[in-house]
C-alpha cells in the first residue's frame, strides 16, 4: 500500500477550543490511509490534542517563534518542507497574522494548496507595534495564498476584507456522538448529583472574549430567582482564578460548578437545559452546533451570526442588557420538550463525514 498524502495544519495553540476541535473532527474522518495530517508547533508548550494526533499517525514539527531566534525560525521552516511533500498548507486563524513566513515558505517549496481559514469576526487587542506588524503582513498575505475558507460569512469578509472567492466551510460536529441521549442524561446528572435540578451551562475557554465573567453575573441572577438550579461550566483559561474570586463573592461554590476541561462533551451536553453563551465576539462556535444537535436551547449574544440558528433553538440577546434581564430570558426558555435535531444538521451539512469527504476530495483533486 502507497504512502498517504500529507497536509500541515498550523495555528494550533494550547486550548481545546472551537478552532483546534473543527481540525480534530476532520482528522478523525478523513480516511487517514490516503490523507494525513502534520502539526507545526510554535508554541514552548505542547499544542492540544497532542497525544490524539500521534495516536492518529500524525507527526508535530515545532518551529520556534522568530522572536526565539531568526535564524532557527526560518532555518526550522525549511527543513520542515524540505523532507516532506505536503500537498497542502492549512492555517487556522482567529486573528490575523503578524507574518505570512510559513506561507511564504510553502510557496517556496511548491506547495500546491496554501489555505488560511478565518475563524473569527472581530479584530483582539493588540500592541500598536504588532498592529504594525498585522498590517504590513497583510500587503503581501494574499499574494502566497491559494484558497481563503471562514466559517461565517462574516468571519471571511473580516480576515479577507474584498475579497469575494471565500469558500464557507461548515463547522461540522459527529452528530452520531452529539444525538440525544436521555439516558445518558440520568446517568451524567446521577452522577453529579443534579438529578432534579435545572441545569444551565456553557462550554469555551475562560477568558474576555468569551464574557465569561459575565456568566457569573446572570447565573447569579437566575439562582435568586430560582434556587433549584446549577450552572456547569465547561473548560478552562487564563481567568480561571478571577471567576473562583467572583463565584465566591457570591456565595455561588455549591452551584456554579467549574468542570474544567473535559473530553466527553457531549455527556454533558446531555443533561444541561440551557447553554449561555454571551461572548463579546466569535466566529461560528462549534459548541453551539454541538448543543443543537442534542436538541438544546441556546441563549447566545447577538453580535453571533444568526446563522449559527440552525434548527430555530438558538435565540438571541444583546450583551449589553443587564445580568437580571439575561436571567430572565434563560429560565424563560429552560423549560420544554427535548428532542434530538441530529436530522436537521445532517440535511443542514453539519455532520462532520460529509464535510470530512468534501474536504479529502478537495486536496486529493477527486
Amino acid at each position: 500500500m502507497s504512502e498517504p498524502k500529507r497536509i500541515l495544519i498550523g495555528g494550533f495553540t494550547t486550548e481545546t477550543g472551537g478552532m483546534e476541535s473543527y481540525i480534530m473532527n476532520l482528522y478523525r474522518h478523513v480516511d487517514r490511509s490516503r490523507l494525513q495530517f502534520d502539526f507545526v508547533n510554535n508554541l514552548s508548550t505542547d499544542i492540544a490534542f497532542s497525544d490524539e494526533i500521534k495516536a492518529l499517525g500524525g507527526r508535530i514539527y515545532n518551529v520556534p517563534m522568530i522572536r526565539n531566534g531568526i535564524k532557527e525560525h526560518y532555518k526550522a521552516m525549511d527543513a520542515l518542507f524540505g523532507n516532506t511533500h505536503y500537498e497542502a498548507l492549512y492555517y487556522q486563524a482567529n486573528r490575523k497574522l503578524k507574518n505570512a513566513d510559513l506561507f511564504k515558505a510553502a510557496k517556496k517549496h511548491g506547495v500546491p494548496h496554501r489555505i488560511l481559514h478565518s475563524h473569527n469576526t472581530r479584530d483582539l487587542d493588540e500592541s500598536r507595534v504588532n498592529n504594525i506588524r498585522i498590517k504590513l503582513t497583510g500587503k503581501t498575505l494574499n499574494s502566497y495564498l491559494t484558497e481563503r475558507f471562514a466559517c461565517s460569512e462574516g468571519a471571511g469578509k473580516w480576515m479577507f476584507p474584498g475579497v469575494t472567492d471565500v469558500k464557507v466551510v461548515n463547522n461540522g460536529v459527529d452528530t452520531a456522538i452529539f444525538d440525544y441521549d436521555d439516558q445518558k442524561a440520568a446517568a451524567i446528572r446521577t452522577e453529579r448529583g443534579a438529578k432534579n435540578k435545572k441545569i444551565i451551562g456553557t462550554v469555551g475557554r475562560i477568558c474576555r472574549e468569551k464574557n465569561s465573567l459575565f456568566l457569573v453575573d446572570i447565573f447569579n441572577e437566575i439562582h435568586k430567582k430560582d434556587e433549584n438550579t446549577l450552572f456547569w461550566h465547561i473548560g478552562g483559561g487564563a481567568l480561571e482564578d478571577d471567576m473562583r474570586k467572583k463565584i465566591s463573592e457570591y456565595g455561588l461554590e455549591d452551584s456554579y460548578i467549574m468542570l474544567g476541561r473535559q473530553s466527553n462533551v457531549a455527556d454533558f451536553l446531555n443533561a444541561i437545559d440551557l447553554l449561555l453563551l454571551p461572548s463579546v465576539h466569535e466566529g461560528f462556535p462549534i459548541t453551539l452546533v454541538e448543543a443543537q444537535c442534542s436538541g438544546m436551547k441556546c441563549l447566545v449574544a447577538d453580535n453571533i451570526t444568526r446563522s449559527v440558528d440552525i434548527t430555530g433553538n438558538v435565540s438571541f440577546k444583546s450583551i449589553d442588557d443587564s445580568a437580571s434581564d439575561w436571567a430572565d430570558e434563560a429560565l424563560a426558555l429552560s423549560s420544554y420538550q427535548r428532542s434530538s435535531c441530529r436530522d436537521i444538521l445532517i440535511d443542514k451539512g453539519f455532520d462532520e463525514q460529509g464535510i470530512a469527504d468534501w474536504f479529502q476530495d478537495f486536496i486529493l483533486n477527486e
